[in-house]
């Protein structure tokens, strides 16, 4: 009777356990997704910042002044959507005025592309997009979730063990 006890206490702490260590993982996976893209989105920003720093009144931006690496992750528009400069990524995509984040393939590679506007004198002047490779790919998620279920799992024999050795006690 009492092994039988002891062994329902340690399996129901250990499934308390498995609960909480699943919960710190969901927890933490959508932490760390929302600082990925946070991250993304500033670091992009910084980088249409710097290329807009570059504009000129009237004569736009100086696309020579700017490094080959940046060029090429970088398109320019009108006001109306007619493209100015396209690097060479955005070759095969074609010019959307939503602002904000959105996502891109190619090939085997996820870009991030940020769409603001060019404003000057209060007006819209036109439109920048700026790419880059995204850091956090959605194609690691499987990997990450079963390394949290792994641990959990591990982490909830270890804990049924010495469950049911302080039961016995």
């Amino acid at each position: 009777m009492f092994k039988k006890i002891s062994y329902m206490i340690a399996l129901q702490f250990t499934a308390f356990v498995f609960l909480l260590l699943l919960a710190n993982g969901l927890i933490f996976l959508g932490i760390d997704f929302h600082n990925a893209q946070r991250q993304t989105s500033e670091r992009l920003l910084r980088t249409a910042d710097f290329v807009l720093s570059q504009y000129i009144p009237d004569k736009g931006i100086p696309i020579a002044t700017i490094s080959p690496m940046i060029r090429d992750r970088v398109r320019i528009a009108n006001p109306d959507g007619e493209i100015l400069y396209e690097g060479g990524i955005f070759e095969s995509f074609p010019f959307s005025k939503q602002q904000g984040l959105s996502d891109m393939r190619i090939q085997n590679d996820e870009y991030a592309v940020l769409t603001t506007p060019i404003m000057y004198q209060q007006t819209i002047a036109g439109y920048i997009q700026v790419a880059d490779v995204e850091r956090q790919q959605f194609r690691d998620l499987p990997g990450r979730v079963f390394l949290y279920l792994f641990v959990s799992v591990v982490v909830s024999f270890l804990t049924f063990g010495v469950g049911r050795f302080f039961a016995r006690r």
